[in-house]
């Protein structure tokens, strides 16, 4: 006969037990009654403990129904947890085996990634070197023009000084120059204001500077075209009568060429 166990509050039963009757009788009990789930809450906390501890011994405890309670309160926070302990472990795992496959899609990538950057780097170091070598030559031709301007610079400066001697030369020429010219129309003025005082007088235009100018230029060519003549008569100067002949015959030619006039 099933009756109600006195541990309402944990919804248990009590039945007659056959082995713990003649103990319970001894002691003048009545009757026994078992509360099942107090029985079952017992045995399946003896089965945690026993998990927990494993080979070690199970440490004593008073067995009464508030412990068997707590126990079996964290027999099941214990099962949760474990339950909750074992998700997060299949969640880290699920996590490390992407964690790895990302591994290895970026170990792959790096790879093409690494020859890439090595690549760009020679190249980087090939273009350093060219551009070092051309900073080399503007280097020197900046040399060689900053030696040309010094250059350049000191001969513009001997050619500005050279300039201002010259200028001054030139400047001085031109005063000389613009003095000579007013002498020049002084001097003409003069000259035919003579003329003409001369003319006045009846002066024979023979006589006059033009005139003089044009006989001194008419007998220094007819000097010239002599020279040789006198040359190729020195041959015949060892003949008397034909020397004397020519000497008179010379006379005689420059006396008709050039006539004595008036003193």
């Amino acid at each position: 006969m099933v009756e109600p166990c006195e541990f309402s509050h944990l919804n248990c039963f009590h039945v007659p037990h056959p082995q713990l009757e003649k103990p319970l009788r001894a002691n003048g009990t009545t009757g026994l009654r078992v509360c099942w789930r107090q029985l079952f809450f017992s045995a399946f906390v003896a089965a945690w403990l026993k998990k927990i501890f494993g080979d070690h011994p199970i440490p004593k405890y008073e067995v009464n129904p508030r412990t068997t309670e707590i126990l079996h309160h964290l027999s099941e926070r214990n099962r949760v947890r474990d339950k909750d302990i074992h998700l997060v472990i299949e969640d880290l795992k699920q996590k490390a085996s992407e964690y790895e496959s990302e591994d290895s899609f970026f170990f792959l990538s790096f790879i093409p990634a690494v020859n890439d950057v090595t690549s760009d780097l020679f190249h980087t170091k090939s273009k350093n070197e060219e551009i070092k070598l051309e900073l080399a030559k503007l280097e020197k031709n900046l040399t060689a023009t900053l030696v040309l301007e010094k250059c350049l610079q000191e001969d513009l400066k001997k050619a500005e000084l050279h300039l201002c001697t010259e200028r001054a030369r030139v400047d001085n020429r031109l005063q000389n120059m613009d003095f000579l010219k007013a002498k020049s129309e002084e001097f003409r003025f003069g000259i035919r204001a003579a003329e003409e005082k001369l003319s006045a007088r009846g002066m024979d235009a023979s006589l006059s500077h033009q005139s003089l100018v044009a006989l001194s230029e008419k007998l220094a060519e007819l000097k010239r075209q002599t020279t040789p003549l006198k040359k190729k008569l020195e041959s015949y100067l060892d003949l008397m009568p034909v020397a004397i002949f020519i000497t008179f015959f010379f006379l005689k030619s420059s006396l008709l060429i050039f006539p004595k006039g008036p003193e």
